[in-house]
């Protein structure tokens, strides 16, 4: 017996006495593992009697898919037209209307060979050779099975998308039973996956007309059930081509009373957790097998040590313990990471509800992303990498005293995106991150919706690292001898800069204030406040979605002061002077003049100063 047979028959051991494998499927699944090892160590199969049989190709009026499968590794060569050919091998030169022209490969299930139809005129009606995919006789002569091979045959002939490889007929031959499909000329996606770390807009490319693929099999009523690199065939144009329909699920049907004996039917690596139980099995699994594609294209891997036996595997798929994108291949965006995270759930009902949904979400960095801690939920709005122009125009006249400082107007470019807050840090949140709150506008039931106030650019600092560990980012801020380094790369929270700020504010407008040249639309200041801060949100944001970003609270930034900070030409992703004495803040207050609530007007105190005027707002650099 060899190591691979032991080994197969130990796991299938080993699923049974767990409980996760029933007797029926035990023995089918010893049954399976032996003839396909008995296959591979022989590399023959018998060879067909003379007699040949009709092509049965239409004569599919067969009753649904009858779910009788083979265990996971129970699975057929994938086809490809660049696949090498190897010679006959024991094979028989003809089944059917078909003259067999070589060996493809060979699986548990069955045998793929090259072929042509006799007949030259049909032939070149299906573009030549054909992928003809031979059923192993004694599996064919089950005939549960032959129901269910004749009748899965017969959906993969009405489906016809350029993203799935056409299936031609259904043939049989004596002992012999089997299909005939285009065969795709093109290289296997493994390569692909072998290479890892692929860049997010080629992953992209890949995976988009796969899912459009999947959600045309999903409109069908049709569950794939075994997406994997090596049953996708991409041409040399670059569109992959989806291979392989033998254990898709009908889902239009009733079952015909066979779901009852059905075992978990896939690839196991690729397999969705539920499909432990494929009675439960949805377009969902679908879309957790393409969430495992996206992860190991984005990675070089899978979500689990390498190695792993297959029961582990399933344990971990089953407990929601896959090691997140994110921890694996840090470079890839948070945005990505999550979205493929969220198709790798547990819960099926919590995947994306498209293929084409997970797709949209890896394309597209969404504006908005959110965070909780405990009660306390805040967002941040994405500002995209780009050329922003900022500064105070010389040629601007109006009732406001113009400060030099914020001068001269000029373009600032941003190599990365920025994600900032949409509010400024309230009441609530910074009692929740830090156990404490400092403001003197504390009282009430409603003080939580208030902006914090009375908090020094140290402790502002502070709570960014602190809010980072508590959602699980790399703080931003340490220390380097005496000096506070920030880590604009870090994934975690920290204050904008100063030109980050103003780019916020402004959002592509020229507005005099945020969102607005009316302050009392946009914002809280000495002529509206009544004499104190006031809830957040209640005034009109700016065309980004921001808040607040002209008066109640002044807004602690990163940088020291420097009057001479603004420069004529491009800046490029400025963080200000390298050493100082006072830390900008910006926007204004609620007892401030309507001037200090320009989103030019620049203004600064010393780190450890405190104020009930002066909170801050929370930015993080986004890949």
């Amino acid at each position: 017996m060899s190591a691979d047979l032991k080994t197969k028959l130990a796991q299938l051991k080993e699923l049974h006495e767990l409980g996760l494998m029933d007797e029926q499927d035990y023995r089918e699944g010893k049954k399976a593992a032996i003839a396909a090892a008995m296959g591979g160590r022989t590399g023959s199969v018998p060879a067909t009697p003379g007699s040949a049989g009709g092509d049965l190709s239409g004569a599919t009026a067969a009753g649904p898919a009858a779910p009788v499968s083979p265990p996971p590794s129970a699975s057929l060569p994938s086809l490809s037209g660049t696949t090498s050919v190897s010679p006959l091998s024991g094979l028989p030169s003809q089944v059917g209307s078909y003259r067999v022209l070589g060996l493809v490969g060979r699986g548990g299930m069955g045998t793929v060979v090259r072929a042509r139809h006799m007949e030259e005129g049909w032939a070149s009606q299906q573009g030549g050779d054909v992928a003809l995919k031979l059923i192993h006789p004694h599996i064919a002569s089950d005939p549960v099975f032959r129901e269910r091979f004749l009748t899965e045959a017969a959906l993969g002939r009405r489906l016809q998308h350029p993203g799935l490889a056409t299936v031609y007929d259904v043939v049989a031959d004596g002992p012999w039973l089997g299909a005939t499909l285009e065969l795709v000329d093109g290289r296997e996606l493994t390569e692909w996956v072998r290479r890892g770390g692929l860049p997010v807009s080629e992953v992209v490319g890949l995976l988009a007309p796969l899912a459009e693929a999947l959600d045309h099999l999903h409109g069908e009523g049709i569950v794939h059930r075994d997406l994997k690199p090596a049953n996708v065939r991409v041409r040399s144009d670059g569109r992959p081509v989806l291979l392989d329909l033998g254990i898709a699920k009908d889902l239009s049907g009733d079952g015909g009373g066979h779901t009852q004996t059905m075992t978990a039917m896939g690839t196991s690596a690729w397999m969705a957790p539920e499909q432990a139980d494929a009675k439960r099995v949805t377009k969902a699994a679908d879309v957790y097998a393409l969430g495992l594609v996206a992860y190991a294209l984005l990675s070089g891997r899978m979500p689990w040590p390498e190695g792993e036996s297959d029961l582990r595997v399933l344990m971990r798929k089953t407990s929601g313990r896959l090691e997140p994108l994110s921890a694996v291949a840090p470079a890839v965006p948070g945005h990505v990471s999550a979205a493929v995270m969220s198709a790798l759930a547990l819960d099926p009902s919590a995947r994306p509800g498209r293929c084409g949904a997970l797709v949209e979400s890896l394309a597209v960095a969404p504006d908005w992303e959110e965070f909780s801690v405990g009660s306390e939920t805040f967002r941040l709005r994405r500002v995209h990498a780009g050329t922003y122009l900022v500064g105070r125009m010389d040629e601007v006249e109006d009732d406001h005293d113009d400060e030099d400082d914020e001068k001269p107007h000029h373009p600032v470019r941003l190599t990365r995106s920025v994600g900032v807050g949409e509010l400024a840090v309230t009441q609530g949140l910074y009692r929740a991150v830090t156990g404490c709150n400092p403001s003197e506008f504390s009282a009430g039931v409603t003080s939580a919706r208030r902006p914090v106030e009375r908090v020094r650019w140290t402790e502002a600092v502070k709570f960014c690292n602190q809010l980072s560990e508590r959602c699980g980012l790399d703080p931003a801020y340490r220390m380097e001898g005496s000096d506070l380094r920030c880590d604009f790369k870090a994934s975690g929270f920290r204050l904008p800069t100063e030109h980050e700020w103003e780019i916020a504010a402004r959002a592509g407008t020229s507005l005099t204030y945020s969102g607005s040249d009316d302050l009392a639309a946009v914002g809280w200041y000495q002529g509206n406040s009544g004499g104190r801060t006031q809830l957040v949100a209640q005034k009109a944001p700016n065309a980004w979605g921001l808040h607040d970003m002209s008066g109640n609270v002044w807004e602690w930034c990163w940088d020291w002061f420097d009057a001479d900070a603004y420069e004529a030409g491009t800046m490029t992703d400025p963080v200000g002077p390298p050493t100082g004495v006072r830390r900008v803040r910006r926007g204004g207050s609620w007892n401030g003049a309507s001037q200090s609530a320009r989103t030019t007007y620049r203004n600064y105190d010393g780190p450890s100063f405190r104020s009930d005027n002066i909170g801050f707002r929370i930015a993080r650099t986004l890949v």
